[in-house]
């Protein structure tokens, strides 16, 4: 070999090697190429909070607002990207905090008083001892819920037992129209006993039929009701005569206004469809099939499907009459599907029709980004009453189903749909084409050398 040539070959060489080094580390370094990574660390989905039996009357909206200021009570679920430690549900306690743990240290933080995303910072923050900046996700998934409790012989009221209400925001007629009363409703003398902050208790009584007859009735015959009121309803027995009649219909359950009383009319014949209209129609959570009109004197309601009005149907638009009431059921959970974790829209969602996986996801804006779209997983309860010790998960990669890699998954009413909300990468991916153009210039470099005899001579 000659001089020139061995003198080139160490040059070579040693660049060679170098830029083989400088490949590894970067290769290295990136989260998508070189040695296989560690498999994702795997997030626990929220699991749905099942009450046992039959469900209270509810006049509460089970879609949590999650821009909401966080309070006492509340049940957060707490996502820190990559770590499965302090990734889980809290309570916020008595003081607006939350303890979370990371390998074994408690960590308080307060979050009362902050929506979520600004709780999420809050969090961040104080793992910022611990982790290199920390990415935290903060969602509600329960409130606080106020309850009243009605007590009325079966044979006057056909709901009883607890209530959950709105607080500041339901009457005493909405939660009666609700109990679904019968003729034999006193509605008279209905007693209300009230629970202070002290824990003293007062009773005192509601005139509904004079509020429900009166043409300017008094408001505090049809109270607002607090939370742990206790609501007693006596027998007429057989003495009916004082069923409320009057000038009104009456229209309580899942309408837009709160608006309770109507002034009726017969000429010309007011209908279902008027008088739910005047209170800006029925909401999301209405059960529009079922809709109940009660009569005075008739044992049972006649039941109106509003899909079949809205389809031409007017047999279902029933006349009305002086003093009907107008009840306009919730769905059964078995008529919604809900959405959690790294979704654009998140909460529970009426199921109206019948639709698949991608449908659900992205007819409510779709995933976020960086949302863990390949280790989603649909719970599916087996049983009507939502045991929990009876539910199916079944696991779906949705980047594989929208690349129609995978079939789509058909979604049933009580369905969870659910994916881990992820965070963006820390690290920064190779640059390829710097890598290559390294490459190129060790190429120029020998073809340099080959042809100019790097100064060696032949």
């Amino acid at each position: 070999m000659r001089h020139w040539q061995i003198g080139f070959y160490r040059v070579f060489r040693r660049t060679a090697l170098s830029l083989a080094a400088l490949g590894a580390l970067l290769t290295l370094g990136s989260p998508s190429y070189g040695q296989a990574q560690d498999p994702p660390k795997k997030e626990e989905p929220p699991r749905p909070v099942e009450r046992p039996g039959r469900d209270p009357l509810n006049l509460e909206d089970d879609v949590i607002d999650q821009t909401q200021v966080i309070k006492t009570g509340f049940v957060l679920r707490i996502n820190v990207a990559g770590e499965t430690e302090p990734s889980d549900t809290y309570f916020v306690d008595s003081t607006g905090s939350v303890v979370m743990k990371y390998q074994g240290i408690p960590i308080s933080v307060t979050v009362s008083k902050f929506p979520p995303k600004i709780a999420a910072d809050e969090i961040a923050k104080a793992f910022k001892k611990y982790l290199n900046n920390p990415v935290v996700t903060v969602s509600i998934l329960q409130v606080p819920r106020s309850t009243v409790f009605i007590n009325a012989p079966a044979s006057v009221l056909r709901n009883r037992g607890q209530a959950i209400i709105k607080q500041g925001d339901t009457t005493l007629l909405q939660i009666i129209t609700l109990a679904e009363y019968s003729e034999l409703a006193d509605f008279s003398n209905i007693k209300i006993t009230r629970t202070d902050k002290e824990g003293k208790k007062t009773t005192f009584t509601a005139n509904l039929k004079s509020f429900l007859e009166s043409d300017n009735p008094d408001e505090k015959d049809n109270p607002l009701l607090q939370a742990k009121d206790q609501i007693s309803v006596s027998s007429l027995g057989r003495n009916i005569a004082n069923i409320p009649l009057g000038s009104f219909v009456y229209v309580g359950g899942e309408v837009i206004k709160n608006l309770e009383k109507i002034p009726y009319h017969d000429k010309p014949a007011m209908t279902v469809i008027e008088a739910l209209t005047q209170v800006g129609g029925t909401s999301l959570l209405a059960d529009r099939k079922r809709v109940q009109v009660r009569r005075a004197g008739s044992k049972t309601p006649l039941i109106v499907d509003l899909d079949l009005v809205d389809s031409g149907d007017e047999t279902n638009n029933i006349e009305l009459k002086p003093g009907d009431s107008i009840i306009v059921p919730r769905l059964a959970m078995t008529h919604y599907y809900y959405i959690n974790g790294g979704f654009a829209k998140t909460g529970k969602f009426p199921y109206d029709h019948n639709m698949t996986l991608t449908q659900a996801v992205m007819e409510n804006g779709g995933p976020v980004p960086y949302a863990k779209v390949k280790d989603g997983i649909i719970i599916r309860h087996l049983n009507p009453d939502g045991d929990p010790a009876k539910t199916l998960n079944i696991p779906f990669n949705l980047d594989s189903i929208l690349k129609r890699k995978k079939p789509d998954i058909a979604v049933l009413p009580g369905d969870s749909i659910y994916v881990p909300s992820g965070a963006p990468p820390t690290r920064q991916p190779l640059d390829f084409l710097g890598f290559i153009g390294a490459a190129s210039q060790v190429v120029n470099l020998y073809n340099q050398l080959i042809g100019r005899g790097f100064g060696f001579g032949n």
